[in-house]
């Protein structure tokens, strides 16, 4: 892309190709400098740094195997709460009365 840069009248309209911004392009144009000059200077005489073509290939999602997901009911808000002891015992609506009774029996009966 940076290659491109060169022929290219329009950076912007490039970057927006390849879903990238201008200024990432011309971060690269300039570390790209830095590293030729680099190279230059280290090996006086020896080609220059040449570009290599990408090629850029879709990648397929993968298959989701994702099981559903189960929605639960949020809990229900207590109505009544209960210490025993140091027990807790939070009763909500629609309770049965037969079963509040026989816990509450069982909590003072294992004192």
């Amino acid at each position: 892309m940076v290659a491109q840069m060169a022929d290219c009248g329009n950076i912007c309209e490039l970057a927006r190709r390849h879903d990238l911004r201008p200024s990432q392009l011309f971060t690269w144009r300039r570390e790209l400098r830095y590293a030729a000059s680099a190279v230059q200077g280290a090996n006086q005489g020896q080609s220059d740094p040449m570009f290599v073509p990408t090629v850029i290939e879709p990648v397929a999602p993968p298959a989701s195997k994702r099981k559903p997901v189960r929605r639960t009911q949020p809990a229900p808000v207590p109505v009544v709460e209960l210490e025993i002891d140091g027990v807790a015992v939070r009763i909500a609506r629609g309770a049965d009365a037969g079963v509040i009774a026989a816990v509450i029996d069982a909590l003072k009966t294992a004192r």
